[in-house]
């Protein structure tokens, strides 16, 4: 049998029996509309770079376009990458010999099989890194070919697939650093089959004939690489925290936390975006503005009205790349915990993002992998992350890890004031 699928997942588990398994991985991902809004973004500077080139080359010349060329092929990338991940459909068939995964993209089929041997088995494969953490794939390796699947499901549903592939193939849990688990089919001590819903999707099963129960070692706080995911921190009161601390402290009682901080540290990254922002922009602000100024010239009345329209959408498209930087040099995380959820923002005034997590789903708190700076000897820095069973939330970016701390114990004061205890190791 197979493991229950993890909550909110929208896969669909269509047969499951001891010689066939059939899963159906409907569209879209967590990563796909980022990947898509993202390369519209630049594709839209782009065009409107390129136009500003057009419109105010005096005659045409091919290197300018040639450069410009390399900015379209890294949007056009992006895009296709987004529009697969988000709207492929895939139907995969397993069998003792055999895996097939039938891809369906715009009502076109591919079919790829791959031949199982007695040594095939499913394992997590770093698939690319993004902020320095490895973003993995499940990978199934046949005699023919490699079956590589999965880049965009969220990290329980890649553990799902490990699992579930490898209770059907018989293939005992461990090893290359897949955390592989092999989910039972009968009761150790009894033999009777497991009945549908023994185990559960935290690996603990149970027999109904026998009585007897226990538990699968899933590992659900450990990376593919077998290192801990969080490792968690002491408490930090804040009528403790130094008055220059960089989490400032706005309000805080008994059942009600809020704190906020720079969205990034000064120093490095800092100085790198306003530096590289400022130039970005005066570039693109002082090419538009040119190019408005040139609609005044020459007697077509016409000609001058479509150069206007065109000049001040390349105007109103600066307005991105300025508020960005805008965002990243003055915007604040804002962390607001009381006994109902968590909620983070990242903002610039009224504007920006925010996340939220029901306090009682609070299981994970402490530091773990988080984001790169290069100035700094090790490279990955430590960012405070808060999670649920199936999430993690950062609280900081490009923080020293000792903001981290101080945010993380911030929290895990606060949720013990309100009854909620976490582990401390």
């Amino acid at each position: 049998m197979t493991a229950p699928l993890p909550p909110d997942s929208k896969i669909e588990l269509i047969e499951s029996g001891r010689d066939r398994l059939v899963v159906y991985v409907p569209p879209g991902g967590k990563k796909s509309l980022g990947l898509l809004v993202f390369g519209t973004l630049w594709s839209l500077i782009t065009a409107s770079i390129t136009g500003v080139f057009l419109f105010n080359m005096p005659e045409f010349e091919i290197l300018p376009l040639l450069f410009m060329s390399l900015f379209w092929l890294v949007g056009l990338v992006m895009l296709t990458i987004g529009v697969r991940m988000r709207f492929t459909r895939l139907h995969i068939l397993l069998d003792r010999d055999r895996l097939a995964i039938q891809r369906t993209l715009f009502g076109r089929k591919s079919l790829a099989e791959t031949q199982l041997t007695s040594e095939s088995r499913a394992r997590l494969v770093e698939s690319y890194q993004e902020n320095d953490v490895p973003v993995y794939r499940v990978d199934v390796e046949g005699s023919n070919r490699t079956a590589k699947f999965g880049t965009s499901l969220s990290r329980e549903e890649k553990r799902w697939f490990v699992a579930t592939i490898n209770g059907f193939l018989g293939i005992e849990g461990g090893g290359d650093g897949g955390h592989s688990v092999s989910v039972p089919t009968e009761c150790p001590d009894y033999g009777a089959d497991f009945e549908s819903g023994a185990v559960t999707f935290d690996g603990s099963w149970s027999c109904s004939v026998c009585g007897s129960a226990g538990k699968i070692d899933t590992r659900d706080d450990l990376d593919p690489d077998g290192q801990p995911l969080v490792d968690p921190t002491e408490e930090v009161d804040p009528a403790l925290l130094p008055g220059n601390d960089p989490v400032v402290v706005d309000e805080t009682s008994f059942d009600h936390l809020r704190f906020h901080l720079d969205l990034l540290p000064r120093g490095g990254v800092r100085s790198i975006v306003g530096i590289f922002g400022s130039v970005f922009c005066l570039i693109w602000f002082g090419g538009a503005g040119t190019s408005l100024f040139s609609t005044f010239e020459g007697d077509d009345e016409f000609g001058k009205l479509v150069s206007l329209i065109f000049a001040a959408f390349v105007m109103l498209g600066g307005l991105i790349p300025l508020l960005i930087t805008a965002a990243l040099l003055r915007g604040r995380i804002t962390v607001d915990l009381n006994e109902e959820r968590l909620l983070c923002r990242w903002h610039l005034g009224p504007l920006g993002l925010k996340r939220k997590l029901p306090t009682s789903s609070i299981t994970r708190l402490g530091v773990g992998a988080g984001f790169s700076n290069s100035g700094q000897s090790g490279g990955t820095k430590k960012a405070c992350l808060v999670g649920s069973q199936t999430t993690l939330l950062p609280l900081t970016t490009f923080h020293e890890i000792s903001v981290a701390k101080t945010v993380a114990g911030l929290v895990r004061y606060q949720l013990r004031q309100m009854g909620v205890v976490l582990p401390n190791g």
